[in-house]
């Protein structure tokens, strides 16, 4: 009986993987106070009061200037120059700057102080929100991009303190701020004022402002993706 030879043949291979490491940078942990700041960012500062809007990021992309109309009181242009000073401060980072001027054909924000009866001739469309509104803003926005403002006070009804109150409010939700909010009873976006209300920035109102007018917030952004950039820029802030 003839045996068969079987030889085995082993072949041994060498597999050879090649990986690249990537290095993961945590994210930071934020305080109870930065994560209120961004909460209340995303509640201010996406979309407005009214209208149909997608809610996103939008400002002002060049210089405002603005032209004041109507009958205002010494008291009031005085408080229009602080707010505009305040406001400078704290865009300063954007290279654009808010300025008053004198000849409504160079403005791009005109600011109307009056009555409800005057504010209607100039805006017929608001007739249905002037009655239960002492103060407005509506702005024009050309992709996201704030290129027109226009904002009234009532100079009648208003104690003083409201009318300062509401011109601060009205001119710095024209900035891209544009919804009021239940929140911080000092905040200048408080919808519930009554005579004490503020006619400063709180902490909190300045963090919004500086945040909005970051190079690095930039215009159409929904509620994702501007949570993203703030909780990597907040920090430098607060």
């Amino acid at each position: 009986m003839k045996r068969r030879a079987f030889k085995c043949w082993c072949l041994s291979g060498s597999l050879i993987f090649a990986s690249c490491s990537f290095e993961v940078t945590p994210e930071p942990s934020l305080t109870n106070v930065q994560e209120e700041v961004i909460t209340y960012f995303k509640e201010v500062a996406l979309g407005f009061e009214f209208g149909n809007d997608p809610k996103v990021t939008r400002k002002w992309m060049n210089n405002i200037r603005v032209f004041v109309g109507g009958n205002p009181d010494p008291v009031l242009l005085q408080e229009l120059e602080l707010v505009v000073q305040d406001l400078n401060m704290l865009i300063s980072q954007s290279q654009i700057e808010i300025q008053i001027v004198s000849d409504s054909s160079k403005s791009n924000f005109y600011y109307f102080m009056g009555s409800e009866e005057q504010m209607r001739r100039i805006a017929p469309e608001w007739d249905h929100l002037l009655d239960n509104n002492w103060g407005l803003v509506q702005i024009m926005h050309n992709s996201d991009q704030i290129t027109e403002g226009l904002a009234y006070v009532n100079t009648n009804k208003p104690t003083l303190v409201k009318r300062r109150h509401l011109l601060r409010e009205e001119f710095t939700q024209g900035l891209g701020l544009g919804n009021d909010s239940q929140k911080y009873t000092d905040s200048i976006f408080q919808s519930s004022y009554r005579d004490g209300c503020t006619t400063q920035f709180s902490e909190i109102d300045k963090a919004l402002v500086q945040l909005l007018y970051d190079p690095r917030i930039v215009v159409g952004l929904n509620e994702a993706s501007v949570n993203d950039i703030l909780r990597r820029i907040i920090p430098e802030y607060i």
